[in-house]
C-alpha cells in the first residue's frame, strides 16, 4: 500500500476529499496523488498527517492505528486505552476527543471546532470588558 493508499482511506472514512486536505495545508493541487508513485516532500506529509489526526509514521508504514495526538506529541504511540494516554493528553483535550468522535464526519468536526472558536473568543473578550 503507497501512501497515497493510505491517505485515500483516512480522508474517506473521514469523508473528505483529496483536494480538500490539499487546499486546506496549502500543497498544491494534485500533489498528494502523485505520492503513489513519489516519496513526498517530509514538510508535506507532516500538514497532511497533522490535518488528518495521526503520524506521519502511520501514513508511511503499513501500521493500520491512526492514532488523534494533541500538539505536545512526541514521537511515541499511544493506544487511547492505556494509561499514558491520559497522561499524554490533559482532560479538557481528552473530553474534547470524545466530543469530536461523537460526529460521524470530518467537516462536521471542523464546524463544532470553528463554532467553539467564536464562543471562546467571545466570552474572552466578554470577561476581558468586565475586568475594565
Amino acid at each position: 500500500m503507497t501512501v497515497y493508499d493510505r491517505i485515500k482511506k483516512i480522508a474517506d472514512d473521514q469523508n473528505i476529499s483529496i483536494s480538500y486536505i490539499e487546499e486546506n495545508v496549502q500543497i498544491s493541487n494534485g500533489s498528494i496523488v502523485k505520492w503513489k508513485q513519489n516519496i513526498p516532500r517530509a514538510d508535506s506529509l507532516y500538514k497532511v498527517a497533522k490535518f488528518l489526526g495521526c503520524s506521519v509514521e502511520s501514513l508511511m508504514s503499513d501500521n493500520k492505528d491512526c492514532t488523534i495526538y494533541s500538539d505536545t506529541y512526541d514521537g511515541t504511540i499511544i493506544k487511547e486505552n492505556s494509561e499514558e494516554y491520559k497522561s499524554v493528553l490533559n482532560e479538557n483535550e481528552i473530553e474534547i476527543v470524545y466530543i469530536l468522535r461523537k460526529f460521524k464526519d470530518y467537516r462536521t468536526q471542523i464546524k463544532f471546532i470553528a463554532r467553539a472558536e467564536v464562543l471562546a473568543d467571545e466570552m474572552l473578550s466578554h470577561i476581558e470588558e468586565n475586568k475594565k
